[in-house]
């Protein structure tokens, strides 16, 4: 198994593509034992931040945008990536 090339799975009903299974994707939230309730982001002091949707090389239990992992901002590896996004105009 391996990462698929970006846009070549169908998008879901959002619009938005490879939203699971394909990278850990790096959230700027800041990690935490228990996440927050709220949408918005945690601009937590701690040192590790939270990667979410799972990976290619991951069981399918964790292969979903609620599970939660984390690691520090200058680890990397080939499971790992970012989606660039941007508010709307």
């Amino acid at each position: 198994m391996r990462t698929v090339a970006c846009g070549s799975l169908p998008a879901n009903q959002w619009g938005f593509r490879e939203m699971h299974g394909n990278v850990w994707e790096w959230c700027e939230d800041g990690y935490k034992t228990m996440g927050s309730g709220k949408q918005d982001a945690e601009k937590s002091e701690t040192t590790y931040r939270v990667l979410r949707g799972g990976s290619w090389d991951y069981s399918t239990d964790y292969v979903r945008s609620s599970f939660r992992y984390f690691d520090t901002p200058d680890y990397t590896y080939d499971n790992i990536g970012l989606r660039v996004a941007r508010a709307p105009l």
